[in-house]
């Protein structure tokens, strides 16, 4: 990457190119309330009109013409919104995106590009891979009530727009600890029958809230574990946490539900791993049935051989297995081929975006034709909104996993989930293709 000018040199080019400062740079006596947008965009007409746009509501607005000038813009200063066209000369949107999510930038991202729709949407979802925000995408010729309606939905306070990091506080003594004092625990979020409503499984999903760094985010620790090799015991606390909760949900009123369990790469090296579900079941006398075994086809083609061995004895002792995130690898088909899942979940990459990107919902579709041909139960994971919920029970998806049903909740709040639903059932409509 091209070492960007100080920000100084930056300020001279802009003064020698005839440009007004203060036309573009926010004014330092503005409060500190004031909401500050970047506009990225080549084209002076559009960055003139987007940047009018942006100040029409309330925004202090920094535009950038060039790569270099946007870069120098992210580098001395936080932005609550960025306007980013694709097209910026010898360089693009996506190096821009990249920049973005190493400097862990938050601030909502509305995409603009005269580009055709498949390349905007493919940008949307290189964006969202690295964890960025956006906000929306829309092609020029811009409508301007489009834009503004985009940079409204965009402007609700945003205290940074970067990421705070805590996993420098968390080493591998403290993770260790943290397993082994059973600091980690299970939350369990609902898989909902899509024809009926009906709460037909769950699935167990790490949490840690430490008595000293507070509330943790799985995707620090779980990375962290992977990382330090503890993965393996930390799957199977949450195997044996998960089973006694079933256990413990089955005694109860509301009754119990199958749930699902993640298994890691090292659990699934480990030939012996069919015995050790066996007496894991057998010491809480719960069924083979009540379990289901997630693990995400890169896992599971990591080696083929043992993986075959260890699925196919595991489905011998009763013990479904579900190919998790199906779609995001390189081998689905041949993990489709060689092992026995019962089970297809749909990744929430293509579940998000099925309803209103045509390119994920053909995504969708043949992932539910191949599950049927495999004669294979299909879960749909990340379902956010009613649509994507219409458009699944439409292509003829079984289950489906997501907040809009509910987030993952703690075990006594789950027990009285079960316990309250009707039937299991979850107060929806559970006559969807009628009122679609």
């Amino acid at each position: 990457m091209q070492v960007p000018p100080p920000f100084r040199d930056f300020v001279t080019t802009l003064a020698k190119r005839g440009r007004s400062l203060n036309h573009d740079l926010p004014d330092p006596t503005l409060p500190a309330t004031v909401q500050k947008m970047l506009v990225i965009d080549d084209d002076l007409v559009q960055r003139t009109v987007i940047s009018k746009i942006a100040k029409s509501l309330g925004y202090a607005v920094m535009a950038a013409a060039t790569y270099a000038e946007a870069i120098s813009c992210l580098r001395e200063d936080n932005y609550d919104c960025i306007a980013l066209d694709l097209s910026l000369g010898e360089h693009d949107g996506v190096e821009i995106l990249r920049l973005l999510a190493e400097i862990n930038c938050t601030a909502p991202i509305v995409v603009v590009s005269g580009y055709g729709e498949r390349i905007i949407n493919a940008t949307v979802r290189v964006a969202k891979s690295l964890g960025l925000n956006v906000a929306d995408a829309l092609t020029k010729p811009l409508n301007l009530e489009e834009l503004r309606y985009a940079f409204s939905q965009a402007q609700p306070a945003r205290a940074n727009s970067r990421r705070p990091r805590r996993d420098h506080d968390i080493t591998v003594d403290v993770l260790r600890a943290a397993i082994n004092a059973r600091e980690i625990i299970p939350f369990f979020q609902p898989k909902v029958d899509l024809v009926t409503a009906e709460i037909v499984g769950c699935e167990a999903l790490a949490r840690w809230v430490s008595p000293t760094l507070g509330k943790i985010s799985p995707h620090i620790f779980m990375a962290l574990a992977e990382r330090w090799g503890l993965m393996g015991s930390l799957t199977e606390l949450l195997l044996d946490q998960s089973i006694e909760a079933y256990r413990l949900l089955r005694e109860a009123p509301g009754g119990a539900v199958p749930v699902s369990v993640n298994v890691s790469a090292s659990l699934l090296s480990d030939l012996s791993l069919p015995e050790k579900m066996e007496q894991i079941l057998a010491r809480h006398e719960i069924p083979a049935s009540a379990l289901i075994l997630e693990i995400t086809e890169s896992v599971a083609m990591s080696n083929v051989q043992t993986a075959t061995d260890i699925l196919v004895r595991l489905r011998l002792k009763g013990i479904h297995v579900s190919i998790d995130d199906f779609g995001t690898g390189y081998s689905s088909l041949a993990a489709l081929a060689n092992m026995p899942f019962s089970e297809l979940k749909i990744d929430q990459t293509f579940v998000k975006r099925c309803a209103s990107d045509p390119d994920m919902a053909k995504i969708v579709n043949v992932c539910l034709q191949l599950a049927q041909q495999f004669n294979m139960k299909t879960v749909a994971e990340g379902i956010e909104t009613i649509e994507v919920v219409k458009f699944l029970i439409d292509a003829g998806c079984d289950i489906g996993q997501g907040r809009f049903f509910s987030p993952a909740v703690d075990l006594p709040t789950f027990q009285s989930m079960l316990k309250n639903a009707p039937n299991r059932r979850l107060p929806l409509n559970a006559t969807l293709r009628i009122a679609g």
